[in-house]
């Protein structure tokens, strides 16, 4: 069974993080710009490492974990939408 990795270099990251005024904090937590104590949290409440950042879900501020559970759980929420 091949494992699915979901990755984004340093400079793509940072691209994506600024559009959505993210940064990574000196711990290497996604946290808001305006606010860099306040860190970004998964759908399920979790704080995101910058090695775990999988993506921002279209038309919300959603953020994916590239762990497989966030993973399937996205793909079954698309699937439901139809």
């Amino acid at each position: 069974m091949s494992v699915l990795r979901v990755t984004f270099d340093q400079a793509l990251r940072d691209f994506v993080l600024d559009a959505f005024d993210k940064k990574v904090d000196e711990s290497g937590y996604l946290v808001e710009k305006s606010n860099p104590e306040q860190r970004v949290l998964s759908k399920d409440g979790q704080q995101i490492p910058k090695e775990k950042f999988a993506g921002i879900r279209k038309g919300s501020e959603i953020y994916i974990k590239s762990d497989l559970l966030s993973l399937i759980e996205l793909c079954e929420d698309l699937k439901s939408r139809g």
